[in-house]
């Protein structure tokens, strides 16, 4: 107790001694009107209020009423900081724990009074801390185990919102703290939009409503049994879980941008706890692990798991309802009977179970998007075994239809071997054997199906299947030889007219088309090959039309051979009509009629098959020819156009004919026509390169020069779009980058970004408001430029800081704005001239410093040219702005007398080479090197600009115009896979076509890998 006496008297002291009369700031005595000590009284400056009516009264005695009036206002202020103080010391004594009352209180206290002594406000913020963090912690379970009760019983949105309503806490002391970090908090307030947004989505009532009713209509379509209604209904809830899926992701992408953001603030504040805004708002939406269903994920999360539950249990339900009906209906013994396969309660529930079956799981699949371990697993399991022993009970009893135990059979001599039979329908016991543990709920099923195996076998072992007689075998057997033959023939053509994934040769397709049984031999073969691509398929229509042919002539000799047949064994049975006159043997007649009529049939099938294979080739070849025709015509127009110079026309009409051979090619593939196309197309579309690469080397240099100019002129921006404008230009027919260019670039590139923000474009959305700042500063500086001037230095200073405030707001948003930077460094040298210029140099090594380092380059950079602009005559200031600019990349040093030599030793080695290659691609290329490296030690070389276009020239540009007509058939599907959102197998398309290095210069193949990587 005398502890806490103790501390108690100490508080009281800091509280109500802390209205001591605190020294000023300025020794300077202001005469201040009473509406400045009114204002000094509205933002609690008390003390400075008071000093200023003790001068007031001294200067104004008349007027001690009005000022009196004003003291007597603060002392009742300072009365109630004492109250609320006492009331603080009070609460503290009677009620430590109650951390929300002292936290408001303390709150209140940090309002009273702007500058408070320096011992009070700390203890004033030490306690506010201490009860901010117990009363916050205690609010935080609260709110969490609040929203989890909502959750729990139903009231979703309910939770969610609830959840919500902790996120003021410590966010008032976040933004203060943070507040000169626009950038850091733009992001947290991105992130809370995106909560606020998805929340407002999650709990509009028409998103509920769909919600509950789609659930209560697949609820209801599941009692009625209609499985075509429930997929469509299950499709309606599928929609409104994805969206309420997007929403969970919504709030997580939210979570990972605010932690984020904390991780960085823990760079800068180490000493930073979870107890703190971005961690309490983060688990406000995530919720915590010791409390179930809290937080806004929790009630998004728990309204999933509430209607993913409701669907499962009305699917189980329905499996219930039906499965006594399915039991009952099946027979007590597996050979009871032979029609048990057509009972239709047994048809029925079967489907119905399967049908829930193929429901529950595709619920469990929906409700694993959200949850690893999904609740309904269970409910999934039970259906699914009963799908599964529902699925076998009809295997065994479809089998053991198959066996006929009483079966009377003839010509024992002949029968084929029984037990073989008898195996190849029920294979071994062990396939029927279940597995797995049965559910409680379908144990007499289990027990029933373990009943059928038994008897199955105990069946299986006492008989043998005894089959067709020898001859009612040998003709089926003959037949089907027969039929299969013509089918396989089929096989064969149906293999060539959906296409061969492999393509063959010239050669071998003329064999073929002469010699049908040739492709018969190599038919194993070709349908055996693999290809990396075998979405492309090579189509041969004359090969088709060959099959065709060849099968109808075979169909012909096969019926004629089986009408023979037929009425040779109609003959022989006719001889012997006393003998064949049994019931058993008349039966075996009439099946083997009936096998000849059903392959008589199945040949007029497969005839129609073949009929239908030759007239859609047909129709093939005669819209390939079409194509061809229409390919060798644009062929023409683009010739024409290259004689005109019409290089774009051309370059289109060459594409419009590579579209139209390759359309041809994909009709009827044929690899010499192919190669063909390939080599005329590829040798025009050289030519329109080579033709238009005269024209562009000179356009190129133009741009360079007229480029040169401008940057050596300080227009920067203009050198940048006649560079850019070079860089297309040169791109038209050359794949390699010009280095004239790339290196010019990199001058002008880094000149700009030096410049970056040192003025504000008139375009800028903030130009009008940054320019009436600007205008505000320049004010206050020529009044306060007139008051040093007329001797009024107090005024003067007044001025110039208002100048410098202002400014401020400006450089807050521009720091290295030219004029706002120069008017600071005037401000500054009229406030303090003598401080300014010793100050003066070690500002200037400063900057130097920092242009050292690239992270501050741009800004020491802007200062020195600042410096330079006020004082333009300083001793090395304007060569040191010259080597700094050097240094940066922004200005080219003046070429050495040495490197002048060397490049012109360069210039005359490319010369020699030059003149030697003639037309050799190589040693151009390596005139080509040496010329770059002396235009790159000597940028003004005008003799080597003028050979290296020469070379340039000769070269004639590497571009290709079109792709390969193969390579075109696998650009077209890739543009397919990617409309067919096949991103993967569109990327591996693309890459193949880039394996080749000139592919990569066709604009149409940059836009679809960009596409592609834009979707990955």
């Amino acid at each position: 107790m005398k502890i806490k006496r103790v501390f108690c008297f100490v508080i009281s002291v800091f509280l109500i001694f802390q209205f001591a009369y605190s020294k000023s700031k300025d020794n300077s005595e202001q005469d201040l009107s009473l509406f400045e000590i009114d204002r000094l009284i509205r933002q609690t400056e008390y003390d400075e209020a008071l000093k200023q009516l003790k001068i007031y009264i001294e200067k104004n005695p008349l007027k001690f009423d009005l000022a009196q009036t004003r003291i007597k206002k603060i002392m009742n202020a300072r009365r109630d900081y004492s109250l609320l103080a006492q009331r603080l010391i009070s609460l503290i004594q009677t009620d430590p724990g109650n951390s929300k009352e002292i936290y408001e209180i303390t709150s209140q206290l940090e309002q009273f009074e702007k500058n408070p002594s320096d011992e009070n406000l700390q203890f004033i913020a030490d306690l506010k801390k201490s009860a901010e963090f117990n009363y916050f912690r205690a609010l935080f379970m609260e709110i969490q185990e609040a929203s989890a009760q909502l959750t729990k019983s139903g009231m979703f949105v309910e939770g969610a919102n609830k959840a919500k309503e902790g996120f003021w806490l410590y966010k008032e002391e976040f933004y203060e703290t943070w507040k000169d970090s626009p950038q850091l908090l733009a992001r947290v307030d991105s992130a809370l939009a995106k909560i606020d947004e998805t929340l407002e989505l999650f709990a509009e009532s028409s998103f509920q409503k769909k919600m509950a009713d789609a659930v209560e209509a697949f609820e209801k379509s599941i009692n009625h049994e209609n499985y075509a209604d429930s997929l469509n209904k299950f499709s309606n809830c599928v929609s409104l879980f994805n969206e309420l899926n997007a929403q969970i992701k919504s709030f997580e992408d939210a979570n990972i941008q605010l932690l984020s953001v904390f991780e960085e603030t823990k760079k800068v504040q180490p000493d930073v706890t979870d107890a703190s805004f971005i961690p309490f708002v983060t688990r406000f939406v995530s919720g915590v692990a010791s409390v179930e269903n809290s937080g806004i994920l929790g009630a998004l999360k728990g309204e999933w798991e509430h209607n993913i539950n409701k669907m499962a249990v009305a699917v189980e339900k329905n499996v219930k309802e039906n499965y006594s009906k399915y039991h009952n209906s099946l027979k007590q013994k597996l050979f009871e009977n032979k029609s048990y396969i057509s009972d239709n309660q047994v048809k029925k529930s079967k489907t119905i179970i399967q049908n829930d079956n193929d429901l529950i799981t595709k619920i469990l699949n929906l409700d694993s998007v959200v949850f690893e371990d999904s609740k309904i697993q269970v409910f999934a399991d039970k259906i699914n075994y009963l799908a599964f022993i529902n699925q076998k009970v009809f295997e065994i009893t479809e089998a053991s239809t198959k066996i006929n135990k009483d079966e009377k059979f003839k010509n024992p001599n002949e029968v084929i071997d029984i037990i073989s039979q008898v195996y190849a329908v029920i294979g071994t016991k062990s396939s029927w054997e279940i597995l797995l543990p049965t559910p409680e709920e379908w144990k007499n099923i289990t027990e029933k199906y373990n009943g059928y195996v038994s008897e199955l076998f105990s069946v299986s072992q006492q008989v043998c299947l005894r089959g067709w007689a020898a001859l009612d075998e040998y003709y089926v057997s003959k037949n089907n030889d027969l039929y299969l033959q013509i089918k396989n023939k089929n096989q064969v053509a149906k293999f060539f007219d959906e296409g061969l994934i492999n393509p063959v040769t010239f050669e071998v397709q003329s064999v073929y088309t002469k010699d049908p049984n040739k492709v018969y031999e190599d038919y194993k073969k070709l349908s055996s090959e693999k290809s990396l691509q075998d979405s492309i398929h090579f189509y041969y229509p004359d090969i088709c039309i060959s099959l065709g042919n060849n099968i109808l002539e075979s169909i012909n000799t096969i019926q004629s051979f089986l009408e023979d047949d037929k009425n040779n064994l109609l003959e022989d049975f006719n001889k012997n009509a006393e003998l064949n006159s049994t019931e058993e043997i008349q039966n075996t007649m009439n099946q083997i009629l009936l096998t000849f009529e059903k392959t008589k049939e199945n040949l007029v099938a497969e005839s129609d098959f073949a009929k239908k294979i030759i007239d859609k080739n047909k129709q093939r070849s005669v819209q390939s020819q079409l194509a061809a025709n229409e390919a060798d015509l644009r062929f023409s127009e683009a010739k024409s156009a290259l004689d005109n110079e019409q290089f774009d026309i051309a370059r289109r009409r060459l594409q419009d004919s590579l579209t139209k051979y390759d359309e041809a090619l994909n009709l009827q593939n044929n690899s010499k026509l192919r190669a063909e196309c390939d080599e005329k197309l590829m040798n025009l579309g050289n030519e329109i390169t080579k033709r238009e690469n005269q024209i562009v080397v000179v356009e190129v240099r133009q741009l360079k020069n007229q480029a040169r100019d401008a940057y050596f002129n300080g227009r920067f921006e203009d050198a940048e779009k006649l560079l850019t404008q070079a860089q297309s230009r040169w791109a038209v027919t050359n794949v390699e980058e010009d280095e004239e260019i790339v290196s010019l670039m990199n001058y002008v590139n880094t000149a700009i970004s030096m410049q970056t923000g040192r003025e504000i474009a008139a375009t800028d959305p903030l130009y009008p408001e940054m320019s009436q700042l600007l205008n505000i500063a320049y004010q206050y500086y020529d009044q306060g430029s007139a008051k040093f001037a007329s001797g009024d230095k107090v005024g003067g200073l007044d001025s110039l800081d208002k100048a410098l405030e202002t400014l401020q707001r400006l450089q807050y948003v521009f720091p290295i704005n030219q004029e706002a930077s120069l008017l600071t460094l005037k401000i500054n040298k009229l406030k303090e001239p003598q401080k300014f210029a010793s100050e003066f140099d070690q500002k200037i090594k400063i900057a130097r410093e920092l242009c050292k380092n690239k992270s501050t380059q741009q800004e020491g950079y802007a200062n020195l040219l600042d410096y330079l602009a006020l004082e333009p005559n300083y001793k090395g200031l304007k060569d040191l702005v010259y080597q700094v600019e050097i240094d940066i990349g922004i200005r080219q040093k003046k070429v050495a007398k040495t490197e002048v030599n060397r490049a012109q030793n360069y210039v005359k080695d490319a010369q020699v080479l030059f003149n030697k290659a003639g037309n050799d691609e190589d040693k151009l290329k390596k005139a080509l090197d040496k010329i770059n490296q002396a235009i790159k030690l000597n940028p003004d070389n005008k003799e080597a600009m003028a050979l290296k276009d020469k070379i340039t020239t000769k070269i004639g540009g590497n571009t290709i115009t079109v792709l390969s007509t193969e390579d075109e058939r696998i650009y077209q599907l890739a543009v397919k896979k990617l409309q067919e959102n096949d991103i993967i197998g569109a990327n591996a398309l693309a890459m193949q076509l880039l394996k080749k290095k000139q592919n990569g210069s066709l604009k149409k193949i940059k836009d679809l890998k960009n596409k592609i990587d834009a979707r990955l």
